[in-house]
């Protein structure tokens, strides 16, 4: 099930695909661009489990993008449920050069 951003009374919730919501912190205000391709890989998955696409090629070409960008982002839709919350939360830990 895709992830949606739904907007009520100007602030923003995250609905995961287990209907769990999220209620972003009041600085969270952006969307990030993990989060961002995160939703674009459950779209687009969402349209080749439906049949409205046939292929990622299909979509690709509709979009107007890389056929492995759309790639790439439907492989997020297969991270854990844990990473995906981290990225929906935009909590991943910064990794430092040492």
């Amino acid at each position: 099930m895709p992830i949606q951003t739904k907007r009520r009374s100007g602030r923003k919730l995250v609905t995961l695909p287990n209907g769990e919501t999220i209620k972003p912190r009041p600085w969270d205000t952006m969307t990030t661009a993990l989060q961002l391709a995160l939703a674009r890989g459950h779209r687009w998955l969402a349209m080749l489990e439906s049949g409205e696409a046939k292929s990622l090629r299909e979509i690709a070409a509709r979009e107007g993008i890389d056929n492995s960008y759309v790639s790439r982002m439907v492989n997020l839709t297969t991270l854990a449920p844990d990473i995906v919350a981290a990225i929906l939360d935009n909590a991943l830990p910064h990794h430092h050069a040492v």
